[in-house]
């Protein structure tokens, strides 16, 4: 990670939209990702996202869950389906027994 393009809160932190309020459950893949079940019932990929010259910074976009796209299989151990693909970073991989694994 290029710590120039990282952006940044006026106290240093690097800026994350991970929502803090309303969160169900949170399950951490590794130190870069995470899974966030809302109350309302979504589902939000967390991760650092790498978005070029826009700078990098910690997204959650929502998974497809209510349109059919992604399904959660397993919510203990975490398994999700088909593969998770973020359209800013290119960050692709599948979560299997709450574990990220690459594509």
């Amino acid at each position: 990670m290029t710590e120039d393009r990282v952006l940044r809160r006026d106290d240093g932190s690097m800026v994350d939209l991970t929502p803090t309020q309303l969160v169900a459950t949170r399950i951490d893949l590794d130190a870069e990702r995470a899974v966030v079940g809302m109350a309302d019932g979504r589902w939000l990929f967390s991760h650092v996202c790498d978005r070029g010259d826009r700078g990098i910074l910690r997204a959650a976009p929502a998974l497809q869950v209510a349109g059919g796209g992604h399904r959660i299989v397993h919510v203990v151990p975490l398994t999700i389906t088909p593969s998770i693909l973020c359209d800013d970073c290119g960050t692709h991989g599948f979560v299997t027994r709450a574990e990220w694994v690459p594509a």
